[in-house]
């Protein structure tokens, strides 16, 4: 069997005779499906009972299904015998389709049934709307593993001197290294890096870090559309930091950085990552917001902006209502099955769970307003930076409104730590994460992989950590404004 291979076992009694209408119905619908996925395999049964057997055999280890397609009939003499079968099937945990003829008098039917196999139903097809069905199928066989590299805080320092800015060499020349090694093992789609690539002067430190990027990508097949960024707050230009002094241009240090690494920023913008519909405003770091898709639209990534310029703040967390407008714009419609949604931006929404004192006041201010945002825009995964902390936070909330609770709506945000600035002893290490989003066969659910790496600077080498996998799923009734 091979890894590419999407098992689908097909149980339905219109297999039977090959000269009915609905037997006929059924091989082009499967004929479809086969010229447009040459990956899918199909096991037919027509004999329920046969198919109860290949359900119960998923126990022996010896086969696989990525999906079960059933019809499901009702008012009928063997109407008890598919109820026993989708309990079968939610026994095993095994993701289903059903794929039947509606008929109004039993919508109440359906309805108990969509509800109570919820966790594992991807959803009840018309025959009639055999397009729908098929194009949903293919979507569901067709999203393939993603792998991509999160990387924050480079924080890199053009005052050192010496001793460290050796060390401060070497673990970046180390990254390299160990980033082309990582790509000939497993291809990076992707790099995200979620700002601070500056330490005390962005604008000198902007060429510095456009030259260290430009090596990283340069490692993997040289193309410039994996490359992600949005803005730290270590990234403005002030006149005066302490005072609260903005420089004129506080953008200018950014627009530095991808003129270095792109050749000219407008063809970043324009080209890139579709930034032209805010424009290239040096004096909002609010122009900095991007929108890129890959895999053919299967993964939608917002770059946000979250440094606010209010001298009060400093450059602190906050999201401005240009970037919310922002937001509700590029994710405006429901997000289509099987796509991915992740946004970035520089500060963590959650404190870090951690005792060290670096961890107060991290969080963006208007925290509270954006989960509820994303969420309500289909947000799969939130990734930040900022903290130099390294934690996964699940969380699911619901909001009390006249009418009672709200569904329970769910979030997954991913902090990565420092890569290059500084990392105290206590719980933490200067790291990256390598991210992989595998598919399920369920159409809310998506299996991620996170591998943490950390660098010994005893070793001076880039050290991979255990994997931790978790599943992400969203609320199937995202309400989008």
């Amino acid at each position: 069997m091979s890894k590419n291979e999407f098992n689908i076992l097909w149980i339905d009694d219109d297999w039977a005779n090959p000269d009915s209408l609905g037997y006929q119905n059924l091989s082009l619908v499967k004929g479809a499906l086969e010229d447009r996925n040459k990956n899918i395999r199909f096991e037919i049964e027509a004999n329920i009972v046969r198919g109860f057997i290949a359900i119960q055999n998923l126990d022996s280890g010896k086969i696989r299904f990525d999906l079960i397609i059933i019809d499901l009939n009702f008012g009928e003499m063997n109407e008890g015998i598919w109820s026993d079968l989708v309990t079968m099937i939610l026994n095993k945990k095994n993701q289903f389709a059903i794929y039947t003829y509606h008929r109004n008098k039993y919508n109440d039917d359906l309805a108990e049934v969509r509800k109570k196999c919820r966790d594992y139903l991807i959803d009840i097809y018309d025959k009639s709307d055999s397009e729908r069905f098929i194009d949903e199928i293919i979507q569901i066989s067709e999203f393939t593993p993603i792998t991509f590299v999160h990387l924050s805080d480079f924080h890199y320092d053009s005052t050192i001197e010496n001793s460290r800015k050796k060390n401060q060499e070497m673990l970046f020349d180390n990254l390299i290294e160990f980033i082309s090694e990582e790509h000939k093992n497993t291809p990076i789609d992707f790099f995200i890096f979620s700002g601070d690539f500056a330490a005390k002067n962005p604008l000198l430190e902007s060429k510095q870090v456009a030259t260290l990027l430009r090596k990283i990508i340069s490692v993997t097949n040289n193309d410039l559309n994996k490359l992600l960024l949005v803005p730290g707050n270590h990234d403005v230009n002030w006149n005066d930091f302490e005072k609260g002094v903005l420089a004129e241009e506080p953008g200018l240090p950014s627009k530095m950085l991808y003129e270095e690494i792109f050749g000219d920023s407008k063809d970043f913008f324009n080209k890139l990552s579709g930034h032209s519909d805010m424009g290239l405003d040096t004096k909002n770091l609010d122009s900095l917001c991007f929108s890129k898709k890959y895999k053919n639209g299967q993964i939608n990534i917002l770059g946000l902006n979250s440094v606010s310029l209010d001298p009060k703040l400093k450059g602190c967390g906050s999201i401005s209502e240009k970037v919310i407008k922002y937001i509700k714009n590029k994710w405006r419609e429901d997000s289509a099955l099987n796509e991915f949604r992740i946004a970035t931006f520089h500060h963590n929404v959650l404190p870090s769970f951690s005792e060290n004192d670096l961890d107060e006041n991290q969080g963006i201010t208007n925290a509270g307003k954006i989960i509820e945002l994303l969420t309500n825009q289909g947000c799969d995964l939130l990734l930040n930076g900022h903290c130099h902390f390294s934690g996964l936070y699940n969380f699911s909330f619901s909001s009390l409104n006249h009418s009672g609770y709200s569904e329970i709506k769910q979030l997954t945000t991913l902090s990565t730590g420092t890569t290059g600035g500084y990392a105290p002893q206590y719980d933490r290490a200067r790291s990256f994460n390598i991210i992989r989003i595998y598919p399920t066969t369920d159409r809310y659910r998506k299996s991620l992989k996170i591998t943490p790496v950390i660098y010994d600077s005893t070793m001076n080498k880039w050290i991979k950590c255990n994997e931790l996998q978790t599943e992400i799923s969203k609320s199937q009734d995202s309400t989008i404004n």
